[in-house]
């Protein structure tokens, strides 16, 4: 029964001329979106290839220098896109993908694509997700609106259900029509994506796979929840056009205006500083660790009163190490720990942002998709605050390893003058992104994805409460 009345709601749809003209209209965006992704990722990924191949190149070519000079020499670390961009771009406009390392300094993510395309980036960028989470619903809206409304006014909804037919079957049947044509109308985008994603995919990233299907599931949720709740709404309504409003004032509400509201309250309620109020309260506190360059400094002046008592030397000319890579160690220690603190604060309020968002997924399932759907795809603010502290991580590594270095190839008579052999250099491991796993990206987003669970089971609460017997609706 429930299969012969879909073939039948499939062959209604099909009749409705004006829905072809938006079925067209949301394909021609799909395949839009599609060629500008594949644009922006190659060029996205080639410059960065070529970048690192240069920065690498430029590393391991350095002559003979001494540790410290190299330290100041730095490095570059970068976060290539992730194949996954391509349908969920998320923070990537905005979100650096360079960062600059050097001794005793952690420096911002920069060259975001925001910053060097001016203005019209602020307008957004038509991606899959974009038409997935946004298109797609409203034209499930107009599929759904007067599946059974308009039946009702043209009294055929009566013709139907006294063939013995139970009302909350038919609900279900027309719910699964077009919960169909969504899956078919997204199906070309999210194949042909999914397919482009996984050309790209290297084996940096060898679960793109296990993030695609992921990806693939908590969208079938949402276009359950999107093709069932239009069908229920248009059970319960009196007209078909106060169906069609109620549906429209919805989309606007849920899919528009509440994630603006839920990102400006984020804003308001857990403010993050500003570049400049981070960087003032950086080098204030870096003002009172004691400056690692100054001989006379009081802090690093107790250092070498513990040293020389340690090696029990009067002088640091003596001892068996060179105190000069003993202080840049030392300095390095203490700098970090001030860095990592200040950017620790930062990203504790970027999570108290996405959290209280994500907390208002339960009103509205369009926010739970999008946090759903970036953190899968590597795209979220939690995977360029990861991005930020592999970065430094390494540069921490690659520092200390240079004062250690210092402390035991160089001698401290003469210090400033001593070289290393320019084939250390080539020792130093350059740096390697590590993709989040489909498991870590699903933990940080739980519960919005415990959102999307939550609204299917209340859309099927809705279905149930439609009347079982004909004789009910009477």
């Amino acid at each position: 029964m429930i299969a012969a009345l879909i073939r039948f709601e499939l062959r209604r749809l099909r009749r409705e001329r004006i829905l072809w003209w938006f079925f067209g209209v949301v394909v021609c965006l799909f395949i839009a979106s599609i060629v500008l992704g594949m644009v922006r990722h190659n060029r996205q990924a080639t410059a960065q290839s070529d970048l690192q191949r240069l920065v690498r190149q430029q590393w391991v070519s350095q002559p003979d220098r001494h540790p410290h000079r190299v330290a100041h020499y730095g490095s570059f670390a970068f976060r290539p896109p992730d194949p996954l961009s391509l349908i969920e771009p998320g923070a990537e406009a905005h979100a650096g993908t360079m960062v600059y390392l050097e001794a005793h300094r952690r420096n911002p993510v920069v060259a975001s694509d925001t910053a060097q395309q001016g203005s019209l980036m602020r307008f957004g960028e038509l991606s899959v997700a974009l038409i997935l989470q946004i298109f797609v619903p409203l034209f499930l809206i107009l599929l759904a609106f007067g599946s059974i409304a308009r039946e009702r006014e043209t009294r055929t909804w009566e013709l139907v259900i006294s063939q013995g037919v139970s009302p909350r079957v038919v609900v279900m049947a027309k719910g699964l029509a077009v919960f169909i044509v969504a899956l078919l109308v997204a199906t070309l985008a999210l194949v042909v994506a999914s397919a482009f994603a996984l050309w790209h995919a290297d084996s940096a990233a060898p679960d793109v796979a296990a993030r695609l299907v992921t990806l693939w599931v908590a969208y079938v949720v949402f276009f359950a929840i999107c093709s069932f709740g239009a069908v229920a709404l248009s059970f319960f309504a009196s007209t078909a056009r106060a169906a069609l409003i109620a549906l429209l004032a919805l989309w606007i509400a849920s899919g528009m205006v509440l994630p603006r509201m839920a990102a400006f309250a984020a804003e308001k309620l857990y403010p993050a500083p500003s570049r400049a109020e981070l960087d003032l309260a950086l080098a204030e506190s870096l003002r009172q660790i004691g400056d690692s360059h100054n001989p006379s400094d009081p802090y690093f002046a107790r250092l070498k009163e513990r040293y020389l008592a340690r090696h029990e030397v009067e002088r640091v000319e003596e001892l068996p190490i060179n105190f000069g890579g003993i202080v840049m160690r030392e300095a390095e220690t203490l700098t970090s720990q001030v860095y990592h603190q200040h950017y620790e604060r930062l990203f504790a309020t970027w999570r108290e942002q996405e959290k209280l968002v994500r907390a208002i997924s339960l009103w509205s399932p369009f926010i739970a998709i999008k946090a759903v759907s970036a953190a899968l795809a590597a795209t979220d603010t939690g995977s360029y605050a990861g991005f930020q502290q592999q970065a430094e991580a390494h540069r921490y590594d690659i520092i200390q390893r240079l004062n250690e270095l210092h402390a035991h190839r160089i001698h401290w008579h003469n210090d400033r003058a001593q070289r290393l052999d320019r084939s250390l250099w080539r020792q130093f491991p350059a740096f390697h992104y590590q993709y989040p796993s489909p498991t870590r990206a699903l933990h940080d987003v739980r519960d919005a994805a415990s959102g999307l669970v939550v609204w299917l089971i209340l859309v099927m609460g809705l279905i149930w409460l439609v009347p079982n017997r004909w004789e009910q609706l009477r």
